[in-house]
């Protein structure tokens, strides 16, 4: 999966592919321990505050480590931030 910047450095390359992007939109990366149910406790947060996800993509990087990127509905984004203790990224 190839997520897009905003880094200028990436603009040629991006021209080049000639891809179509949508609108862009949020999306949280959750980063922990690898063990059995590890994102489930973030996913339960979010439900006991009513907040839906609509898409959600698994990840293991290195020995131990796994993660999740989550989408959000717009407008529950910045409730999701606060449910999540998120810290804001741009790229």
């Amino acid at each position: 999966m190839w997520y897009p910047t905003t880094d200028a450095s990436s603009a040629p390359a991006i021209g080049k592919a000639g891809p179509v992007f949508g609108e862009r939109k949020a999306a949280f990366l959750i980063m922990g321990q690898d063990r059995p149910g590890a994102r489930a406790d973030n996913l339960q947060q979010l439900a006991e505050h009513g907040i839906n996800i609509t898409a959600v993509d698994g990840l293991t990087a290195e020995k131990g480590c796994c993660g999740a990127i989550l989408r959000i509905k717009s407008k529950d984004v910045a409730r999701a931030g606060r449910v999540l203790c998120a810290s804001a990224g741009d790229g």
